[in-house]
C-alpha cells in the first residue's frame, strides 16, 4: 500500500527544486539553471520534465493564470529511490513576458509529469525588468514630469494578441 501511495506521489515521491542562475531576467534573455530531482522512496518514472513561465492576469472579477511559455527539459526519465539528478537548462524569455511592476507577478513553474500519479511541481517567482528600450520609454515619460499610477495585467484578448491580456501602465 506504501508503495502505491508513493507510486501515484502522494508520500514519499520524488521531489524537484529548481535553481536559477539569477532572479531577475530582461525579455529576451535566456532564463537558465537547473533542476534538481531527489528520488522518493522508490523508483520512479516521468513522462517529461518541463518548465512554464506563468502569469497572472485580471478577467471580470478573478485573477487567472496563463503559461507565457512552455520548454520541455527533458523526456522520459527514472530516477532511482533516493538517486539525485540535476538537469541543466536554457530559454529564453519572450519578449511578451509582463514586467514586474506593479500588480506584475510572473514565475517559473517546474513539473514532473508521472503517468497516472501527482505530478511534483516547484514554483519560483522571477523578476522581469525592462528591456532598455521600455526602461527608455518609463525614464523619458518620468522626465516629461509623468508619474507611475498604476500597472495592471488584464484580460483583452484583441489588444494582447497572441496572448489573452494586455499589461497597462498608466
Amino acid at each position: 500500500f506504501k508503495k502505491w501511495l508513493s507510486g501515484i506521489g502522494l508520500i514519499g515521491g520524488a521531489k524537484v527544486d529548481t535553481r536559477l542562475v539569477s532572479e531577475s531576467f530582461v525579455p529576451g534573455e535566456q532564463v537558465r539553471g537547473e533542476i534538481l530531482i531527489t528520488g522518493g522512496e522508490d523508483a520512479q518514472e516521468f513522462d517529461r520534465i518541463y518548465l512554464d513561465i506563468v502569469t497572472r492576469y485580471k478577467h471580470d472579477d478573478s485573477v487567472r493564470e496563463h503559461t507565457v511559455a512552455h520548454h520541455d527539459a527533458q523526456d522520459n526519465l527514472s530516477v532511482e529511490s533516493g538517486e539525485e539528478r540535476a538537469i541543466a537548462f536554457s530559454f529564453a524569455l519572450p519578449y511578451e513576458t509582463p514586467l514586474s511592476i506593479g500588480s506584475g507577478s510572473v514565475s517559473v513553474k517546474t513539473g514532473l509529469e508521472i503517468p497516472g500519479a501527482i505530478d511534483p511541481s516547484d514554483t519560483d517567482e522571477i523578476l522581469v525588468k525592462p528591456t532598455p528600450m521600455q526602461q527608455a520609454v518609463l525614464e523619458a515619460a518620468d522626465h516629461l514630469g509623468f508619474r507611475l499610477h498604476q500597472v495592471e495585467t488584464e484580460y483583452s484578448p484583441r489588444k494582447g494578441a497572441p496572448l489573452p491580456f494586455v499589461q497597462q501602465i498608466e
